[in-house]
């Protein structure tokens, strides 16, 4: 995968992070934590990418994967910027990102 589509996804992914969560109740910590707005951002996120960047199979499964790495971390921790780390240490480290 190269190292610019992974930007984009993670950018674009940060994007509908951030605009889902601005649609939260300012009590949601009493509903526990939103872990649909995560998905409902990656699926708006995978689905941009399939339509703006022709995206590969390869390039796709290769993003599935990382989102999996993020969730299991963000069930554990319910920290989003522990789960991003993650999910960016485990594409450096399982699928090199090239220049």
């Amino acid at each position: 995968m190269d190292k610019e589509f992974f930007q984009t996804f993670l950018t674009r992914f940060r994007v509908n992070c951030n605009l889902r969560a601005g649609f939260l109740p300012i009590n949601y910590k009493d509903m526990g934590f939103p872990f649909r707005i995560y998905k409902g951002a990656y699926n708006d996120t995978r689905e941009e990418l399939i339509k703006e960047e022709n995206s590969t199979d390869e390039q796709l499964k290769t993003i599935d994967e990382a989102y999996e790495v993020f969730m299991k971390h963000l069930e554990e921790s319910e920290d989003y910027s522990i789960a991003e780390k993650e999910m960016i240490k485990w594409s450096e480290n399982h699928k090199p990102l090239s220049k």
